[in-house]
């Protein structure tokens, strides 16, 4: 198996955006109370801040590689169950849309399942909705690859890459 961490290592702006307005309230405040002694004095101050969601994949797991046996090619397909596991970092509360990307044409069609849910996707990869957000949100993906014909049996590497985005709709 093959384990990639990706994480993004920037300072939080969001935190330190936040710091910045919660000082130049209180500085004002401070000038309207020291307005306020010498007469009368209002001020007011509105903050606001906006957070950009923030889709990524903290952790991917997946096998190198693909076994194709000669009974997976006499019956057409090879399952692989519990092949992939993601942990995936979603700040969307409308979802996020995993990609998946062909790397090796091994196969016509791929059966994608996770949990109850199952999407089919051509040769050329596809997209799946997740209406999930969270701060880690665990997926673990099993496949039924439907052999591409022509196909013999051997060991291939690994047919699939994936990505994620935030969802915009």
């Amino acid at each position: 198996m093959i384990t990639w961490v990706t994480r993004i290592l920037m300072p939080d702006r969001w935190r330190y955006m936040a710091r910045i307005a919660a000082v130049f309230a209180i500085c004002t405040v401070l000038g309207a109370m020291s307005q306020a002694q010498a007469g009368t004095a209002r001020a007011d101050i509105q903050v606001s801040v906006t957070l950009m969601a923030r889709t990524l994949i903290d952790s991917e797991s997946s096998p190198r590689q693909l076994q194709v046996s000669a009974v997976d090619v006499a019956r057409g397909y090879v399952e692989v169950q519990g092949a992939t596991s993601l942990l995936v970092t979603n700040t969307n509360r409308r979802g996020y849309v995993l990609s998946v990307w062909p790397q090796v044409q091994v196969f016509s069609t791929v059966v994608v399942r996770s949990g109850d849910s199952q999407a089919e996707l051509g040769a050329d990869g596809g997209e799946i909705f997740e209406r999930r957000w969270g701060k880690t949100l665990p997926l673990t993906l099993d496949f039924r690859f439907m052999l591409a014909p022509g196909v013999k049996a051997g060991v291939y590497p690994w047919p699939l890459r994936y990505q994620v985005s935030s969802l915009t709709f």
